[in-house]
């Protein structure tokens, strides 16, 4: 996984628990990398897992919730990290459609390793969009919190769903978003 990610993580555990917290989620973690982290590098999955997975024991806090609060962080912060025409003509459902054709492709271009989330559209309308989510992350629950992230930045008034997820046996995630216009 990509270094921004683990940098990322770091900030929001720093900005919202203490940067206390999170030298004692390192240490605890015994993380190969010893939990420095330079974006641009590669790092094992796992070391995002065992963080996660610590904080959530100091937290109180259960490991789906908090990849979907990290998600909402992470969406926020990607987006002030790009150019501001990437998402400038874009609506909400224009993004999604795009996810695996558009920002994901460009992913990969940087990064010939990158292993990002299949999203596919399953069917689409007005109203209401499925996505199928395909990781062998699991991070279903990242891209939920990036999902709602996503809908306030466009100021869409949405509803998010999973009725489907890989965590109960599925090899998919059904995501769904549904619109209140």
């Amino acid at each position: 996984m990509k270094g921004v990610i683990f940098t990322h993580l770091q900030e929001m555990i720093e900005s919202e628990q203490g940067f206390q917290v999170w030298d004692a989620i390192l240490e605890r973690c015994d993380l190969a990398s010893g939990g420095v982290f330079v974006a641009t590098e590669r790092y094992p999955d796992e070391e995002l897992f065992a963080i996660v997975t610590e904080l959530s024991t100091v937290t109180d806090t259960a490991i789906n919730d908090l990849l979907g609060v990290f998600g909402e962080y992470l969406f926020v912060n990607l987006h002030k990290s790009m150019p501001p025409e990437v998402f400038a003509p874009l609506t909400l459902w224009d993004l999604l459609k795009g996810l695996d054709s558009i920002i994901h492709m460009e992913v990969k271009k940087l990064d010939k390793k990158a292993q990002p989330p299949s999203l596919t559209v399953v069917r689409s309308s007005d109203k209401e969009m499925v996505l199928e989510y395909r990781s062998a992350k699991k991070l279903c629950h990242l891209a939920m919190g990036m999902l709602k992230s996503a809908a306030a930045m466009f100021d869409e008034d949405v509803t998010l769903a999973m009725p489907l997820c890989i965590h109960d046996g599925h090899d998919h995630c059904e995501l769904v978003i549904t619109r209140h216009v």
